[in-house]
């Protein structure tokens, strides 16, 4: 889920915000036949991410520059200016404006209000733009500045993503506080984990999501296979995986069945957890195996899979279980 909100147009969203609260946008008057003028307004374009600016060639014949009959053309080729509704400063004070209203240089309008940065500012800037280096000799035809629209597909992809990732998390979350209210027996913490269980698959799975902090210790419902020579081999995980269809389900049923109280209904679980997966073990294992003995195991998970202890619970021959197994003489 970490990798979602990078497809999502944060800036966007935030540029949306910002214009929510009906503040006009702040009109940059420029002069669009300077060379100068255009890399200072395109440099301003490109950190304006909430889009703040509308900068405005004042002698491309905008509509625009209507709003403002004191402002002449011989100003606009001396000066850069930047309006806020009836308000209007030129020169540095347009560039004071302008980084007060942009939020990725706002600390920086105070700093050049400051005496001694205000009037080194200004010097250098008079000396710039009183250098001829700002002309309207060879102009050239200007058009508008448009944001790019960008893709809205990622939009919504992200979107989708973030919400179905929202969403399954949300059901594991109910589901682990309707179990700890309700115990695992109760149909709703089941009907929750049936849900979960449907929907929880790529690109929505192996995300941890309101999972529970890892404990130092778990302890498991655990089968092992009792083979002719004598040793002992742990039904594989792949069996659970084949016989339930989901890590998630197996885990639950044997944990469910650990969970049991009752010695007879913790018995003919047991077995119906052992009948469950014991025709997906190995072909191997299955001709060798002479009973089954189930253990209540704990297992460290600091270094991991360290076993600390088990006790044996139960114990099935296996002829108890035959009845559902392909044995191959």
């Amino acid at each position: 889920m970490q990798a979602y909100p990078c497809l999502v147009d944060w800036t966007g969203l935030a540029r949306r915000l910002w214009h929510l609260s009906g503040r006009d946008p702040l009109i940059v008057l420029y002069d669009g036949g300077c060379r100068l003028c255009r890399r200072t307004v395109a440099l301003l374009r490109s950190i304006d991410l909430l889009d703040d600016l509308e900068p405005v060639d004042g002698l491309s014949g905008d509509p625009r520059r209507q709003q403002f009959p004191d402002l002449s053309d011989a100003m606009l080729a001396h000066d850069l200016y930047a309006a806020d509704g009836q308000r209007m400063v030129g020169s540095y004070d347009a560039y004071q404006r302008i980084a007060s209203r942009m939020p990725i240089l706002c600390w920086v309008g105070p700093l050049m209000r400051w005496g001694p940065v205000s009037r080194a500012g200004n010097s250098i800037y008079r000396r710039i733009a009183d250098s001829g280096t700002c002309s309207i000799v060879d102009r050239p035809t200007s058009r508008p500045i448009e944001s790019p629209r960008g893709t809205r597909m990622v939009f919504w992809v992200a979107t989708a993503l973030i919400v179905g990732e929202v969403g399954i998390a949300s059901l594991e979350l109910a589901y682990e506080v309707a179990e700890y209210h309700f115990g695992q027996r109760h149909p709703v913490p089941q009907l929750l984990a049936k849900v979960s269980w449907r929907f929880t698959s790529w690109p929505f799975d192996e995300y941890p999501a309101f999972s529970r902090p890892s404990e130092t210790r778990v302890e498991i419902w655990e089968a092992k296979a009792v083979l002719s020579a004598g040793r002992e081999v742990t039904i594989a995980a792949s069996a659970y995986q084949a016989a339930f269809g989901h890590s998630a389900k197996s885990w639950v049923a044997v944990q469910t069945t650990l969970a049991e109280g009752n010695p007879e209904r913790h018995r003919a679980r047991s077995l119906e957890v052992i009948r469950s997966v014991w025709p997906f073990e190995s072909a191997d294992v299955r001709e060798a195996a002479v009973a089954i003995n189930v253990y209540h195991s704990k297992y460290s998970t600091r270094p991991p899979g360290r076993l600390g202890e088990e006790k044996l619970i139960e114990t099935f021959p296996i002829d108890m279980i035959g009845s559902r197994v392909d044995r191959t003489p």
